[in-house]
């Protein structure tokens, strides 16, 4: 962790692509959480989101190739959490992903990442760059309506 002028708070983590590694992110952005002072339900949120869009970078983007990494930058500044999450994959049609309002496999137990990670966060995008495929997350913390 960084801590830089003014409160803001600078992490990230680099991982493989295998199931469980995300979960130190998660131990980490929960540590992390009380220090910046986001409520802990909201941290529940964060970390859920941050969770699936984990999970979704190294099934679906890298194709659970532990050659391929997953990488997580989160940043802290004014009330705002941001947390970009990127894969080494070929990416996905992002205005797809923007409009997708019901779950990718209607029926199935599986398909429901975008739609939870949209419910969970404030904003939610997904765009290709230098660094690879990337679902960015925010996440807005205001005293006056509790989030």
């Amino acid at each position: 962790m960084t801590e830089l002028t003014g409160g803001e708070v600078r992490r990230t983590w680099r991982y493989p692509s295998r199931y469980g590694e995300e979960k130190r992110v998660l131990a980490d952005l929960k540590t992390l959480s009380p220090g910046c002072g986001i409520p802990a339900d909201r941290a529940e949120d964060m970390a859920s989101a941050v969770a699936e869009a984990c999970l979704n970078a190294a099934e679906h983007g890298n194709g659970m190739n532990p050659e391929r990494w997953v990488l997580v930058e989160f940043e802290y500044a004014g009330g705002e959490a941001r947390c970009r999450v990127y894969d080494e994959g070929p990416g996905a049609d992002e205005a797809k992903l923007a409009k997708r309002t019901a779950p990718a496999n209607e029926g199935s137990e599986r398909g429901w990442g975008i739609l939870l990670m949209s419910e969970l966060a404030d904003r939610v995008e997904h765009f290709r760059e230098e660094r690879g495929f990337c679902t960015a997350l925010t996440f807005k913390f205001r005293k006056e309506d509790g989030r």
